[in-house]
């Protein structure tokens, strides 16, 4: 997933396009949905890293500019806490290892939730995963009978017409809807300065 937030910048998960092996892929981008123009990303992904390691959100730079409205990045003074609109791409699908051929777009109401609950999951069930994550700033989101997939990362997280975060990672991996799932939090100062930065 992803989400275009200028005419030639693309927002999405770093774990799109590498592993945590750090093996990355070819990108591709299906810019609408009806019908697609598929593009190849040749420009270096954009990745955020602090001092200590690599953070899941990163930018992707389309090789020209698109006739398509962005969405809009979020206006943290007036962050909604519940109702987030959940989708795993506001006005394109992004597909790693080939063009991607999915017709429809998916969306959920998802609330903003507490995300004590996952990180005790983290650190009980997926030491190592969470070791990795701990220091992302991520917001939680649950909702009753909607949870994500593993192709649902770096999809955007909407709300009024306005991005405020980017899909991470599924809650719990063996039962579906059971756990929270992790959003990066495009409200963080470091990540909303750092898009700021690149794209303008």
């Amino acid at each position: 997933g992803g989400s275009l937030i200028t005419k030639s910048w693309i927002l999405t998960a770093a774990e799109v396009h590498c592993f945590f092996s750090f093996t990355c892929r070819t990108a591709f981008a299906s810019i609408s949905l009806h019908p697609a123009e598929e593009v190849e990303i040749k420009a270096k992904p954009l990745i955020y890293t602090d001092t200590v390691r690599i953070h899941d959100i990163m930018l992707l730079q389309l090789p020209h500019t698109f006739d398509i409205q962005p969405i809009q990045l979020s206006d943290c003074d007036t962050r909604p806490k519940i109702n987030f609109q959940d989708s795993f791409s506001k006005h394109f699908m992004l597909s790693s290892l080939e063009p991607s051929k999915s017709p429809t777009l998916h969306c959920a109401n998802v609330n903003v939730v507490d995300c004590e609950n996952l990180r005790n999951t983290l650190r009980e069930k997926y030491l190592a995963f969470y070791q990795l994550k701990k220091d992302h700033h991520w917001f939680c989101g649950q909702t009753p009978g909607v949870d994500i997939c593993y192709r649902d990362s770096g999809g955007g997280v909407v709300s009024k017409d306005k991005i405020y975060g980017v899909i991470s990672f599924l809650g719990d991996p063996d039962f579906v809807c059971k756990q929270s799932v992790a959003i990066m939090d495009l409200c963080n100062p470091e990540y909303k300065a750092w898009i700021q930065k690149h794209i303008s």
